[in-house]
């Protein structure tokens, strides 16, 4: 069961580090294009940390699966951060629609 639970984690971590990474896309500036990269990283790990699980059938230890828990409480509670809807549907929708 941790597996599925770390699994969840992950893919929440991937997905909101990737709409960080769309939301600095427009910019310009050199130290936005490093963070845009560091973004892009950090959204790409936890995929090939879930593939490396899934392939290899070694499952996170319960350690690892609360760490994995805490790092995503912690990016879904980024300040500032819009709700994921607007990355993902491209446009801006208020809290009604």
């Amino acid at each position: 069961m941790s597996y599925v639970v770390s699994t969840f984690a992950l893919l929440v971590i991937s997905i909101t580090m990737l709409c960080r990474a769309n939301d600095l896309r427009w910019r310009d500036q050199w130290k936005w294009r490093f963070r845009l990269v560091g973004f892009i990283l950090s959204g790409a790990m936890p995929l090939g940390i879930i593939g490396m699980e899934w392939a290899t059938k070694v499952w996170p230890s319960p350690y690892e699966v609360a760490f994995r828990l805490g790092l995503m409480f912690v990016f879904v509670t980024t300040p500032y951060l819009p709700p994921w809807w607007r990355f993902i549907g491209m446009g801006e929708r208020d809290e009604a629609s």
